[in-house]
């Protein structure tokens, strides 16, 4: 009797199912390392070709900075009266025949020396536009006390006529940032004082008629200028300049008739040249 469906079937039937074939063993053995070797040549293809770029990154070319020059030293405090610029030197750029130290009267005291340098602050006596005195003359006292100055050298000199002046100043300071930062501040304080009428008499002596219209303010290759021109109508202008450089500050003045802004780098340049020679 042979099984209906959903039964097993008898001997000479199909059940149990023959068991599958097995493959062969060699076959095996030959397939998997012939497939591990195709993996292994991808690898090493995609390895040596990268992204499609064939320069090698190590070779790259990488910015670079170079260090600039180091600062200079700072000049000594010792050499300061020879970075005053000599009269005969002077004179040739403000355009005057000759400069003398300035001639005060008889029994004027030891300042008015001929050609003297000295090394004191100008002791400015109080002006009635107080606020504005650090514009009267170069290394007026007010204007640097507490500033934190080493040194200095100042000179005043003049035609022997008067028709033209010339003060100079250099002032030391520790470094080079004592020295901008001062100059910072004494723009600030100059700023005040621009574009306006300031009088410089004395303030116990208000009519002695030293009455200024001040310009504007210039601040060019850091020398920072103010004119001034009297108000009486004569002509007669001041410059009045401060400049840092290295740790010293050039304050200078210039004064004369109808005088040209131009002098004022002519001879901030001349001193500053004697400041980069005194390292030489």
């Amino acid at each position: 009797m042979t099984g209906g469906p959903g039964w097993p079937q008898g001997p000479g039937g199909s059940w149990p199912p023959p068991a599958p074939q097995r493959p062969p063993r060699r076959w095996l053995l030959i397939a998997i390392p012939a497939v591990a070797l195709v993996v292994a040549a991808a690898a090493v293809f995609i390895a040596t070709r990268g992204t499609g770029d064939d320069r090698p990154k190590s070779s790259a070319a990488q910015p670079t900075t170079t260090a600039g020059p180091p600062p200079p030293p700072a000049v000594s405090m010792r050499v300061l009266p020879a970075l005053l610029l000599p009269p005969d030197g002077a004179a040739h750029t403000i355009r005057a025949t000759l400069l003398v130290g300035a001639a005060g009267p008889p029994d004027a005291d030891k300042e008015w020396e001929k050609d003297k340098v000295f090394t004191t602050l100008t002791a400015t006596p109080p002006i009635a536009d107080q606020d504005c005195i650090g514009l009267s003359a170069p290394a007026e006292q007010s204007a640097y006390d507490g500033t934190g100055f080493e040194d200095l050298a100042r000179q005043t000199l003049a035609t022997p006529a008067g028709d033209k002046t010339y003060i100079q100043a250099v002032i030391g300071y520790a470094d080079a940032r004592d020295a901008a930062n001062y100059v910072a501040g004494a723009k600030d304080a100059w700023q005040r004082c621009t574009n306006r009428t300031v009088d410089f008499s004395p303030a116990d002596n208000p009519d002695a008629g030293q009455v200024f219209d001040v310009g504007e303010l210039t601040d060019t290759d850091g020398i920072v200028t103010v004119s001034r021109t009297s108000s009486s109508g004569d002509g007669w202008t001041c410059l009045h300049a401060k400049a840092p450089r290295n740790n010293i500050v050039i304050d200078i003045q210039t004064c004369g008739h109808n005088m040209a802004p131009t002098v004022i780098p002519a001879l901030i340049d001349e001193i500053n040249d004697r400041i980069e020679a005194s390292h030489q």
